[in-house]
């Protein structure tokens, strides 16, 4: 008998829901899963620890948070009227557009109503025996199911550690967690801890205010200037109408993206090298690193 996971009233103890799948988290990759899983007449539900989707784009909301790919390629393909149905602002838009648009896709496909939000796993134990998973989270759910998806985010588990932490005197933040409210940094004192793409776009942002800033690096990174226009209506319907371009291209490319390694470096002339990397410089994008950098 199926169960719908109420408390047990004689012990306290929670009876397994027993479920098809359940996919945990609901950010670009939980959403997808929650979706296809249900298309194909599971019973499934998808658990989430924060207040609504969005997963990286929800908890990363630091200053300057962005795309660093091209909005119109960060994209879902199985539906050509879910991709239209949206236009974008500029061709690398902030956190704030990139949550409202996974809104949008929780809306338009209904997603909601099997989505338990600000809930975390607390436990999840598999039995060699049935075959099947069970699941606990930190809200009292028991839960029995069949398959478990995990899309948690590689990089979902925020870690920050250093000498003399507990007696730090300010405030402390990390980009994977940022508050919601905004943070005056004028005229304070700050340090950033690496430059990957996240610790640039944070310290591009905030330099200009800040009273002294400090940044802890490991390894340089190189960065180029983003060439980031804003998009026309003309200009979103140009990238809408390679729909089925992307749909056919992008998952045969190395890395996802519309370019990929194209040059036969070793045979190009010195004219037609310098050519390459110009136009891979001024497109102002990843480009320069997944076209160029592998072939020299």
């Amino acid at each position: 008998m199926e169960t719908d996971g109420k408390t047990n009233g004689s012990n306290g103890a929670h009876d397994p829901a027993k479920l098809d799948a359940l996919v945990v988290g609901a950010g670009v990759a939980g959403l997808y899963q929650l979706y296809r899983l249900r298309e194909q007449g599971l019973r499934v539900r998808a658990i989430d620890a924060a207040s609504s989707v969005g997963g990286t784009w929800y908890w990363n909301r630091y200053p300057g948070a962005r795309f660093d790919s091209e909005a119109y390629i960060y994209q879902y393909l199985f539906s050509e009227e879910l991709y239209k149905g949206w236009s974008w602002s500029e061709k690398f838009p902030g956190q704030p557009e990139i949550e409202r648009w996974l809104n949008y896709v929780a809306d338009r496909l209904d997603l909601r109503k099997d989505i338990q939000f600000s809930t975390t796993v607390r436990s999840a134990h598999f039995n060699e025996a049935t075959q099947r998973w069970l699941v606990t989270t930190d809200k009292g759910d028991v839960i029995d199911t069949q398959f478990l998806v995990t899309c948690c985010g590689m990089l979902s588990a925020p870690h920050v550690s250093f000498p003399g932490q507990e007696t730090f005197k300010g405030r402390l933040f990390h980009t994977a967690r940022w508050p919601k409210q905004p943070i005056d940094f004028a005229g304070k004192r700050v340090g950033i801890i690496g430059n990957g793409a996240t610790g640039i776009q944070v310290i591009q942002t905030i330099a200009g205010e800040v009273g002294h800033l400090k940044v802890f690096i490991r390894t340089p990174q190189y960065i180029i200037p983003m060439k980031n226009p804003k998009f026309s209506a003309a200009d979103a319907q140009a990238y809408k109408s390679k729909f089925e371009h992307f749909k056919q291209r992008l998952p045969h490319t190395f890395t996802g993206f519309e370019y990929d390694f194209e040059h036969a470096w070793a045979g190009l002339s010195p004219e037609k090298r310098r050519e390459v990397i110009e136009d891979c410089w001024n497109d102002g994008s990843l480009k320069l690193w997944i076209e160029l950098v592998p072939q020299i």
